[in-house]
């Protein structure tokens, strides 16, 4: 008898193959494997084998019921090994609920992608009562006047919210919210750049953070703002959040100003480590350690570039721009800028326009780069296209710095501060 024949794990990695389904997950044992085989082949036999397993008292696993496996993949959408996974923590007895669960979903604005990776992600969802768990939930986010396409999308992303208590946990943490920014829009902004608040205490965690916010001499206005649009900077720790306080203090940051909460926000985001790696990046490239400090007061921002961009970045207008490192310290903006949609195009055309003359030496390389683009075309491009046709082929990013020569006998000198 050939080997084929009879072995049905060899089989079904032959299906696997003709049928591209994925075999490298954490569920991919032997034994998940032979029952993804088996109910491919025929879901009855599932079954059949589950009967068998039930008998044998070294089972370490539950046995997925053939409807349960079914159900998952062909009313759910969700794939054959997930399916697997969540048939193994669960079981359907009938499709009579988690049909009413999928309808809940659907008639509420879910779209199928989102009922699918909610339902794999959450499974147990399908036993959940439509009208005493689920609807309650749905029905306080949308009073607060969240868009049922927006509140689709939130209820789908984090699906731990609706395993947390409405009475015990949502409404008291929405409501300390509320009583710290006042306003329903400035609550739905808070929950859209974070659900984790819907999670913890905020009595506990977030109130210490604000009072020592306020001791500080922060405004009420940018605190207001910070748990608007950076909630998680504020359920950290209160004595990491303390630490970062006094750091940024000592840089010289005025906790009276919008740059003092911006640079809370930068550090917060990395570890000690980190930051130390960045500076060292920043030193390597010809920073001081003043020029730093500087760059970074003028500019919290520029510690989240990565270091990749920041070595293209510097690299470009320290060779190709004839700038020193320093330049750079004083504008630092420049770093965030994209080096192939942003700088590159625009300093193309201000090099031309310096080499005809048309623009002085002195040209606020900072204005340029900062404008929007209508602006910069108008002021640009559109002004001296008649006299330099070829203007917005450079602009394009058809014609690079390597090209620029052809339109001048000479380049002229390099762009300055």
């Amino acid at each position: 008898m050939n080997f084929h024949s009879f072995n049905p794990m060899f089989h079904f990695i032959s299906i696997r193959r003709k049928r591209h389904i994925p075999i490298t997950t954490k569920y991919s044992t032997p034994r998940s494997l032979f029952l993804l085989f088996l109910f491919q082949q025929n879901p009855s036999s599932l079954r059949s084998f589950s009967n068998i397993s039930t008998n044998n008292p070294t089972k370490t696993q539950a046995t997925p019921s053939s409807f349960t496996l079914s159900y998952l993949i062909n009313s759910c959408g969700i794939s054959p090994h997930s399916a697997l996974s969540a048939s193994q923590k669960m079981e359907l007895k009938s499709a009579q609920n988690p049909d009413s669960v999928l309808k809940f979903f659907r008639n509420h604005g879910f779209t199928k992608t989102q009922v699918t990776n909610l339902i794999a992600k959450c499974p147990r969802l399908l036993l959940a009562d439509p009208n005493k768990t689920l609807m309650p939930k749905f029905q306080y986010f949308h009073g607060l006047g969240i868009p049922s396409a927006t509140l689709a999308k939130i209820l789908s992303w984090d699906y731990s919210i609706w395993n947390r208590s409405l009475q015990n946990q949502i409404i008291p943490s929405i409501n300390f919210i509320k009583a710290c920014v006042r306003t329903n829009e400035r609550v739905i902004c808070c929950i859209q750049h974070s659900t984790h608040i819907l999670r913890y205490d905020l009595q506990k965690v977030m109130e210490p953070n604000i009072t020592m916010l306020r001791d500080q001499g922060v405004p009420e206005s940018r605190i207001v703002r910070l748990i608007t649009i950076q909630p998680r900077v504020l359920m950290q720790p209160a004595e990491r959040l303390n630490e970062i306080v006094a750091m940024v203090k000592e840089m010289g940051f005025n906790p009276s100003t919008g740059n003092f909460i911006l640079a809370i926000q930068v550090v917060s985001r990395m570890s000690r480590l980190k930051w130390e790696q960045k500076v060292a990046v920043y030193r390597s490239l010809g920073w001081s350690e003043d020029e730093f400090l500087s760059a970074f007061k003028v500019q919290p921002i520029c510690m989240t570039t990565s270091e990749k961009k920041i070595k293209r970045v510097m690299n470009f207008f320290v060779k190709e721009m004839d700038w020193k490192p320093s330049d750079l310290s004083r504008h630092p903006g420049i770093l965030m800028s994209s080096l192939e949609k942003r700088i590159i195009p625009r300093c193309s055309v201000l090099q031309i326009l310096m080499s005809k003359g048309l623009i002085k030496k002195d040209s606020i390389i900072r204005t340029a780069l900062v404008l929007s683009n209508r602006a910069f075309l108008e002021r640009f491009i559109i002004k001296y296209q008649e006299i330099i046709p070829k203007i917005i082929t450079v602009y394009r990013g058809k014609m690079g710095f390597e090209g620029l020569d052809a339109m001048s006998e000479d380049a002229g000198p390099a762009l300055k501060l």
